[in-house]
């Protein structure tokens, strides 16, 4: 891995982390509180990019510790406007 592929994954991490702090803001706007299943982000293997090679996604399982719902984080597919506040309250909707 070369210095600018290890500072990019760095970056990506950051930004991963800013956008969980978001779903768990907006979990918490339910009146539900949201735990890490692990204790940091993964590396998962999406499809294939625009160059034809496979696309790492970083990956977060959450739960909910009112209503007892997983979900999986997966970024930069969450980054995208709206998502964040839409997981929880899909995560955390009432039974």
């Amino acid at each position: 891995m070369t210095e600018q592929e290890y500072q990019q994954q760095q970056a990506d991490r950051k930004a991963a982390n800013k956008i969980l702090a978001q779903v768990k803001k907006a979990a918490k706007a339910h009146g539900h509180a949201l735990k890490v299943v692990a204790p940091s982000w993964v590396d998962h293997w999406g499809g294939a990019g625009e160059d034809g090679l496979p696309t790492v996604l970083l990956q977060q399982e959450v739960y909910c510790t009112e209503c007892f719902r997983s979900s999986t984080i997966y970024f930069p597919e969450i980054k995208q406007q709206g998502r964040s506040f839409g997981l929880a309250s899909r995560l955390c909707r009432e039974s």
